[in-house]
């Protein structure tokens, strides 16, 4: 996925901006297709090509809109499992697992939660061997585990749902 430039400690974050119709409208547009162009977001929505340029740039700068990409097919990429692994720690470990978790090619999501695990990754590896490998680098880090392999994905890459006023 593309990164915008807005780095975290620019940000003044995403709730900090009021958004209006045409900013709820353009993250709409942009969730069903990141591919539109500036122009044609202009023409779709009713405003200029400028107007549609100003608000992309200060919702990617107030981190509204994080990056653009496309939605891939790991099974095609050669990633047969998909697994969450349920990390059980007291948050000793946190700044160790965030680090190893946002270095591994094979993470793709990292959560700290409430409930019975501290923390929940998403992996994505090539097969069982690999996810084995995985966790023992976690076992490693000195943390305990807990894998769930994805057997079944009805409700893959959801759409956040954007409130305008037409709906």
């Amino acid at each position: 996925m593309k990164k915008t430039d807005a780095t975290p400690a620019k940000r003044k974050g995403p709730s900090a901006l009021k958004l209006d119709q045409l900013d709820l409208q353009l993250v709409d547009a942009l969730q069903h297709d990141a591919r539109l162009s500036i122009r044609e977001l202009g023409r779709r929505l009713g405003v200029s090509a400028p107007t549609v340029s100003d608000r992309l740039s200060r919702l990617e700068a107030a981190g509204v809109i994080r990056s653009y990409g496309a939605v891939v097919s790991l099974g095609a990429l050669g990633y047969g499992v998909v697994a969450f692994v349920g990390v059980f720690d007291t948050g000793e470990k946190f700044g160790a697992l965030d680090k190893w978790a946002q270095e591994h090619p094979n993470v793709l999501e990292c959560h700290h939660l409430t409930g019975r695990f501290a923390a929940l990754l998403k992996v994505a590896v090539t097969d069982i061997t690999a996810l084995n490998d995985l966790v023992m680098e976690l076992v490693d880090l000195g943390v305990q585990c807990d894998t769930s392999i994805v057997l079944k994905s009805p409700v893959p890459d959801k759409l956040v749902t954007v409130q305008t006023q037409a709906e």
